[in-house]
């Protein structure tokens, strides 16, 4: 159900007119240098997301990310479908993976549901926590071209904690680093996600 949802929603993209950013334009300059990527491992809370992949019906996402040996990631990605109010749906696990790149915070992304496609992730920004040793949020940022056209844009909002506040500064980090025209010019765009009530693995 989930990869026919992906690939009809791919068709829809294919009109868009977008070419993938370089990922300098959308990354805040200090994560270049001091991005640390046993700062992002962890568990999250998905709060909002641009992502073709994740169909309006699931809801109660979650990551949890385990790096192993500082060059592979593995992200235990779940959500539960359908979400409705008081009804005990399916939890749905997505295998994911992510390898670093020479370019900090520049990861390569990995479905096993298409094994074949490189899917490149940029960490957009991260909320910094003097009290906590790992960042409280982050936002991730994928883009996959075919033909000099982008065809898929995913965006992530990562958060420890689920309140409005963690959201808000998301927000305005996508805003200021521009990526939200990626969501206000397409006809799914930015999705917040409830997570009252919910239930995780």
């Amino acid at each position: 159900m989930l990869f026919k949802f992906f690939i009809v929603n791919l068709l829809f993209i294919l009109i868009s007119c977008f070419k993938c950013p370089n990922y300098k334009d959308i990354q805040d300059p200090d994560l270049a240098k001091n991005f640390d990527i046993n700062r992002y491992q962890g568990t999250y809370y998905e709060l909002a997301l641009h992502d073709y992949t994740q169909p309006s019906i699931c809801g109660c996402m979650r990551s949890d990310k385990k790096i192993i040996n500082n060059t592979y990631i593995h992200d235990n990605f779940t959500m539960v479908c359908p979400r409705y109010k008081d009804v005990k749906s399916k939890i749905y696990i997505s295998d994911l993976s992510f390898t670093t790149t020479e370019n900090k915070g520049v990861l390569n992304g990995h479905w096993s549901l298409l094994k074949n496609i490189i899917f490149p992730n940029t960490i957009v920004a991260v909320g910094k926590s003097f009290y906590n040793y790992y960042y409280r949020w982050i936002i991730e940022f994928q883009c996959v071209e075919l033909f000099n056209q982008a065809i898929f844009v995913g965006i992530n909002f990562y958060s420890r904690d689920r309140s409005e506040k963690s959201y808000n500064e998301m927000l305005n980090a996508a805003k200021k680093y521009k990526i939200d025209k990626y969501w206000n010019n397409t006809y799914l765009s930015l999705r917040k996600i409830n997570h009252r009530d919910c239930y995780y693995e």
